[in-house]
């Protein structure tokens, strides 16, 4: 998805532009979206890469073919108790 200021930046699964490929580079600031072959989405966020590892934030979507990757909380307020999907 390209150079992003947070995870929170990307609320949606892309419709195209997929690129198939065994393996990518990973870029930090960039957000990526993966598509899973039980058709669901996730997304990783690349916060730090050094010489032990990768550092990231991620998100998964549960529901197959649901392209929603961000909650929206109903008062604003980011409590689990209060969040519900979106369409």
């Amino acid at each position: 998805m390209g150079l992003t200021n947070d995870i929170y930046d990307i609320p949606y699964a892309p419709e195209s532009g997929w690129v198939f490929k065994e393996y990518l580079r990973a870029d930090v600031g960039h957000t990526y979206v993966i598509r899973t072959i039980e058709n669901k989405y996730a997304k990783i966020s690349i916060k730090q890469i050094n010489g032990d590892g990768i550092v990231f934030d991620w998100a998964f979507q549960i529901v197959p073919g649901e392209t929603q990757l961000k909650p929206v909380a109903r008062s604003g307020q980011r409590e689990v108790s209060r969040l519900q999907l979106a369409r």
